[in-house]
């Protein structure tokens, strides 16, 4: 075997030995939407896979600011989510660490008394 072709193979097998975890974590968007006077903005995910799922599930609006921040682990078959305050306000949902083979994403706009009043799913 050549050095160069050494060289190559080596790299190759150190690329494929890097840890999963130093690969940018998945993320999952949803589209955005408006809340205005009692409404609100509510971000859920559910995990549909058959272990643990740990995420950053956050609201960000039309300006780029984070309103709202969840970091949490969610176990098989089970939803947890973040939301804003009433509104007025856009935006969307997006959830760090998780793909969509794992989870289901949905962002909500609420009423005051958090009754699903329009949603849109994750991408």
């Amino acid at each position: 075997m050549t050095h160069r072709r050494f060289s190559s193979v080596l790299v190759l097998a150190l690329a494929l030995a890097v840890p999963s975890s130093a690969v940018a974590a998945s993320t999952i968007t949803t589209p955005a939407l408006g809340a205005f006077g009692t409404n609100r903005l509510v971000c859920t995910v559910t995990n549909a896979s058959p272990k643990d799922v740990d995420v950053t599930i956050q609201v960000i609006s039309q300006t780029g600011a984070v309103l709202g921040n969840l970091p949490v682990t969610i176990e098989p078959g089970e939803a947890s989510g973040t939301g804003t305050g009433q509104g007025p306000g856009q935006g969307f949902c997006r959830v760090i660490g998780a793909s969509k083979g794992k989870v289901r994403v949905a962002l909500c706009v609420t009423d005051s008394v958090l009754n699903c009043l329009a949603a849109v799913p994750g991408q």
